[in-house]
């Protein structure tokens, strides 16, 4: 490695220690040093090669939670600037964000642990997927003394996610250091995500301005959400006879109609959007819409964040003291309630062929009819 072509910055002074070092290839990038303290090195980052700009911020947090308010603030403060522009964080915070995240040592959660991950949400910025070991920092100690913490972290904003859906941290086993090193890969096939990431990516930003909406016109009070129950039942049918009626490509009509036969009053998902929300904005988020739900048809996958789902339990009787006397409810995000009733209407089309009047099971416990099933008490009408 030819050092020449190397350059190197440092937040040392005459009068405090390096505590961050960056180095980057002449070849490779260019990087300008945008801030600067004793806990961060920011930097714009150009790729000669590829021609994509990012702004990276480099951590190395202060052990006393107290001298670590202004790395927090600092986070904050630069939400708005950075909120169109991809930007990574990445480094020692010197900090977890849950319980979870540390094991060994004092156990107790305290405000100042909160502060974390309070952090990030109020800065609209997320973790990068991924990969290695859970805990980035070891005590070194053996036995009961031992304790490991994840203090190590790669973050962004939605605009990275948006323009990088594919990328992914590695921290790799602890060796020379107490700490992990780690790597942040961006892929150059960054600029074709999948339909169903693109959507979920752009709602987050409508999320971001509804909050703002939210915060100036009804004095930051928070919404009050009225959950309906969602009924959701899973039906496996055994097809004999049209099957080129199902696999036929799904249309924009179906998944319309799909999306406006949900019902305004029905709960959202975790995503928080409602498909009163999707019918007003039909003419600006109809497009990624459709596209996100054909490419579950094509792809045969969803992300987690689609595939989400929020569980409640509601109370069949006043004071209920055991869980049979709760109903639960799942709470499914309004892109894969389309998709299954797109499934349902396609399937509805086959059985009225395959499915015929059939006499009762013993018991009473289920029978078939066209257009209805029952079984065990509990009916669906398709």
């Amino acid at each position: 490695m030819e050092m020449n072509k190397w350059r190197l910055i440092s937040n040392g002074s005459d009068t405090e220690v390096a505590r961050i070092i960056v180095g980057w290839d002449l070849g490779v990038f260019d990087m300008v040093n945008v801030a600067m303290s004793s806990q961060w090195v920011t930097c714009s980052v150009h790729s000669v090669m590829h021609g994509s700009d990012i702004t990276a911020s480099f951590f190395y947090g202060h052990n006393v939670p107290a001298t670590r308010q202004e790395m927090w603030e600092y986070i904050k403060g630069n939400r708005a600037i950075y909120k169109d522009h991809p930007w990574v964080l990445m480094g020692d915070f010197n900090a977890t964000m849950k319980p979870t995240n540390s094991e060994g040592g004092d156990p107790s959660w305290s405000r100042q642990k909160q502060e974390f991950g309070q952090c990030l949400h109020q800065a609209e910025l997320h973790t990068v997927p991924y990969r290695g070991i859970k805990y980035t920092w070891h005590n070194g100690q053996k036995g009961e003394g031992t304790i490991m913490k994840k203090l190590d972290w790669v973050i962004g904003n939605t605009a990275l996610a948006i323009d990088w859906p594919n990328a992914m941290a590695h921290f790799f086993p602890i060796s020379v250091s107490d700490h992990s090193s780690m790597l942040l890969q961006l892929r150059q096939d960054h600029l074709k995500p999948k339909p169903s990431f693109k959507l979920t990516s752009k709602l987050q930003l409508v999320k971001a301005c509804l909050k703002h909406w939210h915060k100036v016109n009804i004095n930051n009070i928070s919404l009050r959400v009225n959950k309906a129950k969602a009924d959701w039942d899973e039906a496996q049918m055994r097809l004999d006879a049209n099957p080129r009626e199902i696999s036929t490509p799904i249309t924009k009509e179906e998944i319309q109609a799909a999306l406006f036969s949900i019902f305004d009053s029905k709960a959202p998902g975790p995503d928080g959007f409602s498909a009163r929300f999707f019918k007003a904005g039909w003419s600006i988020v109809g497009e990624d819409f459709v596209a996100a739900v054909q490419d579950f048809f094509i792809s045969n996958s969803l992300p987690k964040c689609v595939n989400a789902t929020t569980l409640a339990l509601i109370p069949k009787v006043e004071n209920p003291s055991t869980l049979d006397e709760y109903r639960p409810i799942s709470c499914c995000n309004v892109v894969y309630k389309s998709i299954s009733k797109v499934l349902a209407t396609r399937l509805k089309k086959a059985l009225e062929h395959t499915i015929g009047v059939l006499p009762p099971l013993p018991n009473n416990n289920g029978q078939f009819s066209v257009g209805k099933m029952f079984f065990n008490g509990w009916g669906k009408g398709s």
